[in-house]
């Protein structure tokens, strides 16, 4: 990211309000100060300055230089100003321009010898000069002494007292150290937290001291230890370090969260090898807290599996609550079907890396993700037991199987991981579920959804088998064809009588809802029942009449498969490019997979099962 040329870093303080205090200390540079190292506030002198060593020239020199080389360097909080996930009406309170400096050139502009150069020009202990310069800038492979090797040691403090042109306090810093270390890692400092530090500052130089300090500190974005719960709650004034932000994202209305690509420096994050991210971001809302907490909790129940993606960090910033993830530069599987093609389609890339292999093997990997949420075991870790119990997924659809770059003998290719347990839900294996705690994606929901009370994790067993024969149709006949197949899913109506409402229900699902009758000659289902009614006659006269009515119940709805869908696996059947691995497989989907009766489904296991076999022939 390029350097701004604008003002000064710490200028931008003056658009708060507070005075600019330039012209408040025109004799402070005027005259140098010869402070004491072993001093406190009291043995400060304050001594002219002799023409001669042009000193006030010096001083200035070096100050100003510092602060524009921090400028120069210093990075926008691209956290802030970007268009939020806001519900429709509500304020956002956070409007000013943000800025940090990035760690590494915080280092390379503070150093040990500029540090003491810039001091030896405002104090008068040359012995213990550099005892002051090594606090404030720990040498090459030591750490602050405060035992964290990410601190900066007394950086940003220096820094922050060089723009109120009170670099003289470092003094008061340092000897404090003497009985509790005082360094960045103690920030912010104020006049509330440290009123010791500080008596020095006049009331707007404690205000300027606060907010400088705000415009050099950023955040370290730690990992969340697996299975840990405790996400943190971090400090508003300080910036996340992000050095880009996919702003071409923009929120989707309903939606609770918005997800985009970012980068953080390596130099700010333990996040692992990559510094390209996926940062889900929630809505502010009264809710965005309860959905975050759910989420949170699904995910560090679901086993590490390297076919799952998993929640890097999570943390609250600035009434905000986010998740961060590995990015996914191939997208999501929809996308990639969209982008991809074998047969040249208008506006798509050849998928040069394709192979009959390659899908099974992709397949393969989302059934064993799936099976391992539906069976974890217990993990133990440095004598810990972690008891993980299963979970439905409940939202197993395209956009949520990303698609990570990958090489593979060479050749570019991908490797797709299931994401996204935003809607899981707890179920213990040989149990059911309530349908009214499980939120749906209407096109891959299974039929049980509809026609029953409750559900089993073969839920989600029908949701991926929806999603196999897209991805087995992309790839046969193309993206072109895959969306016909839901165009004619889609004009398949369910029976008029199945629902409450009136008329024929168009719905992109794989299965339709019938009205089942029972025959004239079913007794089994007739009910007798009395009916009183008062007729009225023309008079006014009311009569009270007593019928006899026999109703025949019985009355059912059932589910079946769509004879687009029957249809269309046919067709994928009788294709020429459908590899016989390929059929075996789509014979696979339709008789274990894509079954109406939730009993007689395969399980996750049979599915991955089933596909290891394949594979490995």
């Amino acid at each position: 990211m390029q350097a701004t040329s604008s003002p000064l870093i710490f200028d931008a303080m003056l658009a708060t309000g507070l005075p600019d205090q330039t012209s408040s200390q025109t004799d402070t540079h005027r005259q140098c100060r010869n402070t004491s190292l072993q001093g406190t506030r009291s043995t400060q002198t304050p001594t002219r300055c002799n023409p001669a060593t042009g000193c006030r020239f010096h001083i200035e020199a070096s100050r100003g230089q510092i602060l524009r080389d921090l400028q120069n360097a210093s990075e926008a909080d691209l956290s802030e100003n970007l268009p939020q996930p806001v519900e429709q009406g509500s304020a956002d309170p956070i409007q000013s321009s943000r800025r940090f400096a990035p760690r590494k050139s915080l280092l390379q502009i503070l150093n040990t010898r500029r540090v003491a150069d810039h001091l030896q020009m405002l104090l008068d202990d040359s012995q213990s000069l550099n005892q002051i310069a090594e606090y404030v800038c720990p040498g090459e492979g030591k750490t602050c002494r405060c035992g964290d090797g990410l601190c900066t040691g007394g950086r940003i403090i220096l820094a922050s007292l060089v723009r109120i042109e009170k670099e003289g306090c470092i003094v008061s810093f340092y000897n404090r150290t003497k009985q509790k270390i005082i360094c960045d890692s103690s920030l912010p400092i104020s006049d509330e937290s440290f009123p010791e530090l500080t008596d020095d500052l006049t009331k707007k130089e404690k205000q300027l001291f606060r907010y400088a300090q705000s415009q050099l500190r950023y955040h370290y974005v730690r990992k969340l230890e697996p299975y840990d719960r405790n996400f943190g709650e971090l400090d508003n004034e300080a910036a996340l370090p992000y050095s880009h932000v996919d702003e071409r994202i923009e929120p989707i209305k309903g939606e609770l969260s918005v997800v985009r690509h970012i980068r953080i420096d390596s130099d700010h994050h333990e996040l692992g090898d990559e510094d390209d991210f996926a940062l889900k971001t929630f809505k502010k809302s009264q809710l965005s807290g309860v959905s975050f907490d759910e989420e949170l909790r699904a995910n560090q129940q679901v086993p590490q599996h390297d076919r799952i993606v998993p929640v890097l960090t999570a943390f609250k910033h600035r009434q905000r609550f986010h998740f961060i993830f590995p990015y996914a530069s191939g997208g999501n599987l929809k996308e990639l079907w969209a982008t991809y093609s074998m047969n040249n389609e208008p506006e798509t890339e050849p998928a040069a890396w394709y192979s009959t292999q390659w899908l099974l093997t992709e397949c393969r990997g989302i059934a064993e993700s799936l099976a391992v949420t539906h069976k974890p075991t217990s993990h133990l870790e440095q004598g810990t037991q972690h008891i993980l119990v299963p979970q439905l997924h409940a939202d197993v659809k395209p956009s949520n199987i990303l698609c990570f770059d990958a090489t593979i003998q060479g050749k570019k290719s991908f490797v797709l991981k299931l994401a996204d347990f935003g809607y899981a839900r707890k179920v213990n294996e040989n149990s059911t579920l309530g349908i009214g705690y499980v939120t749906h994606t209407k096109t891959y929901r299974p039929p049980e959804y509809d026609t029953e009370e409750v559900i089993h994790l073969n839920y989600d067993v029908w949701s991926l088998g929806c999603v196999f024969l897209e991805f087995i149709t992309w790839a046969v006949l193309g993206f072109s064809e895959k969306e016909s197949f839901a165009t004619n899913r889609s004009k398949e109506c369910h029976d008029p009588y199945s629902s409450t409402g009136k008329g024929q229900v168009l719905e992109d699902t794989f299965f339709k809802k019938c009205i089942i009758v029972p025959r004239w000659y079913d007794l089994s289902g007739l009910r007798l029942s009395f009916e009183s009614k008062i007729k009225k006659s023309p008079s006014r006269a009311a009569a009270s009449q007593h019928l006899l009515r026999i109703s025949r119940g019985g009355v059912r709805i059932e589910c079946k498969i769509k004879d687009s869908v029957t249809k269309h696996i046919n067709k994928l059947r009788d294709h020429p490019m459908c590899a016989p691995e390929i059929r075996t497989f789509i014979d696979f989907i339709e008789t274990r997979m894509l079954v109406i009766d939730s009993s007689a489904r395969a399980n996750s296991s049979d599915v991955e099962e089933f596909l290891r076999g394949i594979t490995n022939r």
